[in-house]
């Protein structure tokens, strides 16, 4: 399951590119997140990896890109790619508070749209 959900973000992420370098692209962004969920079978592969990967892959080769994931997810985003996603639920809870107490009005629409959301 982990590898078929990187091959849709992968498509999804290059779409607009030209195809050769598109598929060279592709095919380090499948290697680079299917190289770190062998790294670290803890973490495996999460939401939003793709897209962090796509981003460092325009700056870098593969290899600099899986290193600097590494880094990035150990070093400063813990708990960000976890099953449980704790410290964006954290960080949630502390953006809404913080809304609240700086713009209540803004904070109590974000909160009357949502119920809307399906």
């Amino acid at each position: 399951m982990i590898f078929s959900n990187i091959k849709k973000k992968k498509a999804f992420f290059f779409s607009l590119s030209h195809s050769q370098i598109r598929l060279q692209r592709q095919d380090d962004l499948h290697n680079v997140l299917k190289a770190y969920a062998h790294y670290n079978p803890a973490v495996g592969y999460c939401q939003g990896m793709g897209r962090l990967v796509g981003m460092m892959l325009m700056r870098m080769p593969a290899e600099d890109t899986f290193w600097l994931l590494v880094a990035t997810i150990e070093e400063y985003m813990v708990g960000y790619f976890t099953p449980t996603l704790s410290q964006v639920r954290i960080d949630s809870m502390v953006f809404e508070q913080l809304l609240a107490d700086h713009d209540p009005k803004l904070a109590q629409h974000l909160v009357i749209i949502d119920q809307f959301q399906f």
